[in-house]
């Protein structure tokens, strides 16, 4: 009887031992993630509820971001994320891409982003593409989200006053999941936007009857920032990439809206968005301004200096610009984020 008591009690051991076991198993695989997934939100910030528009500013639209501006007859957002093991050096596990084709600011996607190993860090990167394609336009990610730089070197930044060329990322590091948790990521810009506002009068003075027709920007500074790390955050200079510092743009009239403020009837001399580094923090530059659009009859040239270009805030420099009364104003502004600094 005893012997047939001590096969029961082993029995019974062994079968707690085996329920333990599992579920240290289950237990293990779900902080590995090998059988779980991450579900994960994805947006754009939505500027709708944080500018305001004056009365005088119907026609204003250089204030705003890409996503409020660009035609979503041309254009889709695309989104991708890359899942990146949280190791001295990061190793690429999982990308994903999704595109959304209309109203970019209130429509989100939803990743379903199957965990390889846990921690690790998620990363996001939005950018418009051309309708109905996922492939690269104007940004080349498909090395990785480490190492995104231009299409077309540095020249595509100085394609001047194209919306399109905004983009936004963001990371979000994982520790561990659960299979009801969700998480909502809203994306941010990895660079600053400029834009050059005049609002000199052509009616009357000395300049009567000329009206400006192109804006030569000239860049003083180092070459621009034209590599970006989603992973990191940083953007670096690829020196062997062909730099364009000085950049032509066709100057187009608008009701401008700075700080809340509207501007009636001033010229936009031009606008782009910049990465961000700390090697530059801020630019010089020269803006010459024609009557012509064979650039053979200058107005004026303004000397600028000290021109701060802040990662998800647009810069506006806003003054007069071809005549020889009145002054320059620099102003940082982040509508995106509720926020105003001025300068």
């Amino acid at each position: 009887m005893k012997n047939i008591s001590c096969m029961k009690n082993l029995s019974t051991f062994l079968t707690i031992m085996a329920v333990a076991l599992t579920t240290v198993s289950c237990r293990s695989e779900m902080e590995t993630g090998n059988n779980s997934e991450i579900s994960i939100t994805v947006a754009i910030p939505n500027p709708i509820d944080t500018y305001t528009k004056a009365p005088l500013a119907s026609d204003a639209f250089s204030h705003l971001g890409g996503a409020m501006i660009v035609d979503p007859s041309a254009f889709d957002l695309r989104y991708i994320v890359e899942v990146w093991s949280n190791e001295e050096t990061p190793k690429l596990q999982y990308r994903d891409t999704q595109c959304v084709d209309d109203n970019f600011t209130t429509t989100s996607v939803l990743f379903k982003i199957p965990a390889q190993s846990l921690p690790c860090h998620l990363v996001f990167w939005a950018d418009f593409v051309k309708q109905g394609h996922s492939e690269d336009l104007h940004y080349i990610t498909d090395d990785n989200l480490q190492n995104i730089c231009y299409a077309d070197d540095i020249t595509s930044v100085g394609n001047l006053a194209t919306d399109d060329m905004d983009a936004y990322y963001a990371v979000v590091p994982i520790e561990s999941i659960s299979n009801d948790q969700e998480h909502n990521v809203v994306l941010k810009r990895p660079f600053g936007k400029i834009r050059l506002l005049a609002t000199d009068k052509v009616d009357g003075g000395e300049i009567e009857g000329l009206k400006p027709v192109i804006a030569s920007i000239d860049f003083k500074d180092e070459p621009f920032a034209n590599t970006y790390n989603a992973l990191t955050g940083k953007a670096t200079t690829d020196r062997s990439k062909n730099f364009t510092n000085r950049f032509d743009f066709n100057i187009i009239q608008e009701d401008a809206l700075v700080n809340d403020v509207a501007y009636e009837d001033v010229y936009l001399l031009g606008y782009d968005y910049f990465f961000v580094t700390d090697q530059n923090p801020s630019y010089a530059l020269d803006v010459t301004v024609y009557g012509d659009k064979a650039k053979t009859f200058p107005l004026a040239t303004k000397k600028l200096s000290g021109i701060p270009v802040v990662e998800n805030k647009l810069t506006t420099v806003i003054g007069n610009f071809y005549s020889s009364h009145g002054n320059i104003k620099i102003i940082v502004d982040d509508k995106f984020d509720n926020q105003e600094i001025e300068m």
